[in-house]
């Protein structure tokens, strides 16, 4: 078992939470408190955002997108550099055996980005129309919302959204 205080220093660092001086920015100290949160809860949830956010522990650089497939991942590296064409500072291609290790160049990068964001776009744009569901306004639990668009606005609270969770599992 991973000590978590260590674990949790390790992953500010890596965000660039910590200041040169080892101070927490002031202004940063809520969102802080609400990653703590999330990765402290003793749930399956806080289960999850452990596995997901231990994977930022092992990248040498923070990675923006990751584009999962079942035998290939694309990862597309921040930065984004240069102005009006941003580019990524780079990314990767991995095998989920490891038997192929693509380091890309930012151009290249770019290209798989915008291709895959294109792919993913059109295959979920397609999935909506064949179950006839485009321009739907569902929630979790397939209720229809009133035919305002979704916003962040209409999440449900922490607590509302636990025992809905509840209520489905």
């Amino acid at each position: 078992m991973v000590d978590l205080s260590t674990w949790l220093g390790q992953a500010r660092r890596r965000l660039g939470l910590v200041t040169v001086s080892g101070h927490t920015m002031p202004d940063e100290a809520p969102f802080i408190r609400k990653v703590i949160a999330l990765l402290t809860e003793q749930s399956w949830r806080g289960e999850t955002y452990r596995m997901i956010a231990s994977e930022w522990l092992s990248s040498r650089r923070a990675v923006r997108y990751v584009f999962r497939g079942v035998l290939l991942r694309a990862e597309i590296d921040d930065p984004h550099v240069g102005y009006g064409n941003e580019l990524p500072i780079g990314g990767r291609i991995i095998s989920s055996d490891d038997s192929c290790w693509v380091e890309l160049t930012p151009k290249q990068a770019r290209d798989v980005e915008r291709t895959l964001k294109d792919v993913v776009g059109d295959t979920l744009k397609t999935w909506l129309r064949d179950h006839d569901l485009a321009g739907e306004h569902l929630d979790n639990t397939h209720v229809k919302l009133d035919g305002r668009s979704w916003t962040p606005d209409h999440l449900m609270s922490d607590d509302e959204f636990m025992e809905n969770e509840a209520r489905i599992a």
